[in-house]
């Protein structure tokens, strides 16, 4: 078909008008070549694409650290500009504001003209079970997933048994409320959860008969019945029973009517009986208690006075009392006056734990950024089941506690002693390991001290052809030239304030 002039006219400004327009097209960047410029990167500065995130679930039921991390906006975006980080971990959380559900965290990030780079926490709630764990980070913008990390979950937890001996009576209970089996296993299971932490005691045991503890009646809280103890036991002794009372309120106490501890007939300055009694309508309300004991609904309620409450939060928190933070105890009523310190305490959290009354007051703890005992609506984290925190720790520690050996006060150290000789130009691949601290690590080379007996023409580096991994602290590639290398690697650990540990290597390329 031959084409007329007119027809030719058209159809070349047809074709130009396309061109301009796919021209224009071209200029606007997809939403994929935009996102390009997003990064994380540590607070080390070490882009995260390829090896992503180390999480610690430390030994025992604690919260655990919370990692920051950098979110970095591409440069040319138009402003402002939001970004959503999601993981796919029912227990992971980023730090507030953000959400937390069974489909896992998401937090969305707002960026303007003045902010470069976003600063984010994420955390893991804790398990029992010693599994490490793996996750994804997700990367969204305007709904288009633009990238993908990996989350490795290190699982320190041991699992080993209580050392400190607690029992726990249910006997004295005539509401009725500890008739449900579930309510019996969260608070047997916090009060485990507290004592896992502590190092075997010598106490006496106390015979039948001996220890007296007040029950207060059903229905009010201004009287009550003395009890002694039906059976000797050995340890520390908790009656567990229902009340009501127009308060609507949950109590833990030591007993200020029994006696104290003994140690091969030497009295100790430790109470050896207490009271957990609780409110049979409610935490501050009449809607009764949530009996959760999968971790994984940990987020399901704040404990506020508006909504069912955890009955394991309020379990953990009134038996906290019952067991340590109470003016019955005398070292912790001392202690409290001036605040509780320890040259631990201080070099851990900075400062003295403020007290108000029998509570510590808006006191965060510094690894998790969780509130601390009864600061459980402070802290940067979601506020949802209350956790023992390591600053609770180390006040019991401070009022005469001994603490047993536990991940999270681990301290840092290099475990490798020495390097096996390497071959001239075959592969060499060996890791130097460490332990303790808040194990994402960092590994470089550092300049050494001036060593005595060195050589002085001696190789103060690595040998060439190998590098250090940063993320793993691996040593590897093919050593090209023959020698003796000395060269000192640091490891520092997810801690802005700690300086690393260093070693020396010494390393022969024959």
């Amino acid at each position: 078909m031959t084409l007329q002039p007119c027809q030719i006219f058209i159809l070349r400004l047809g074709l130009a008008v396309l061109g301009i327009w796919l021209g224009g097209y071209a200029q606007t960047p997809a939403p994929a070549q935009a996102a390009a410029g997003w990064r994380l990167t540590d607070i080390f500065e070490r882009d995260l694409k390829t090896n992503g995130i180390t999480l610690v679930d430390w030994d025992g039921y604690l919260a655990n650290p919370a990692i920051k991390f950098y979110l970095h906006a591409p440069k040319g975006l138009t402003h402002p500009a939001t970004a959503t980080l999601s993981a796919n971990g029912a227990r992971l959380c980023f730090d507030l504001p953000s959400s937390v559900g069974s489909n896992g965290p998401a937090k969305t990030l707002t960026f303007d003209r003045e902010t470069e780079k976003a600063p984010v926490l994420l955390s893991i709630f804790p398990d029992r079970d010693g599994l490490d764990e793996d996750y994804q980070l997700s990367l969204r913008e305007g709904g288009q997933l633009v990238a993908s990390y990996p989350i490795h979950v290190l699982d320190q937890d041991k699992q080993t048994p209580n050392q400190f001996l607690t029992t726990i009576d249910f006997d004295q209970d005539e509401s009725g409320f500890f008739k449900n089996p579930t309510a019996r296993w969260i608070t047997r299971q916090a009060v485990e959860d507290w004592t896992y932490f502590l190092a075997e005691t010598c106490t006496d045991p106390v015979p039948a008969g001996a220890e007296r503890t007040l029950i207060y009646q059903t229905y009010g809280r201004d009287t009550g019945r003395e009890v002694r103890n039906a059976k000797a036991y050995n340890g520390f002794l908790i009656y567990a029973y229902g009340w009501h009372s127009d308060a609507l309120l949950s109590l833990g106490e030591c007993s200020d009517r029994g006696g104290f501890q003994t140690c091969n007939g030497q009295p100790r300055r430790q109470r050896r009986s207490g009271g957990f009694k609780v409110e049979t309508e409610g935490n501050h309300n009449r809607l009764g208690w949530l009996m959760l004991s999968r971790d994984d609904d940990w987020w399901i309620s704040t404990n506020s006075r508006h909504e069912q409450n955890d009955f394991y939060s309020i379990a953990h928190h009134e038996l906290g009392h019952a067991l340590f933070f109470d003016g019955s105890q005398p070292l912790f009523a001392e202690a409290k006056i001036n605040g509780i310190f320890s040259r631990e305490l201080l070099a851990y959290q900075g400062g003295p734990a403020r007290m108000e009354g029998d509570h510590l007051l808006n006191m965060v703890d510094k690894a998790s950024r969780v509130g601390a005992f009864a600061s459980d609506q402070r802290g940067e984290m979601p506020r949802c089941r209350r956790l023992v925190t390591k600053l609770d720790l180390l006040c019991l520690q401070a009022i005469g506690y001994k603490l047993r050996d536990t991940s999270a006060f681990w301290n840092l150290s290099i475990q490798t002693p020495n390097l096996p000789d390497a071959s001239l130009d075959a592969p060499y691949r060996e890791r130097i390991l460490a332990a303790g601290g808040i194990p994402f690590y960092c590994w470089d080379l550092v300049e050494p001290a001036a060593q005595p007996g060195m050589v002085a023409n001696s190789a103060m580096r690595l040998p060439p052809g190998l590098a250090l991994n940063s993320f793993t602290g691996a040593l590897e590639g093919r050593p090209t030239k023959p020698g003796k290398y000395y060269f000192t690697v640091r490891v520092r650990d997810y801690d802005e304030t700690s300086p690393g540990v260093t070693a020396r290597f010494t390393l022969m390329v024959r």
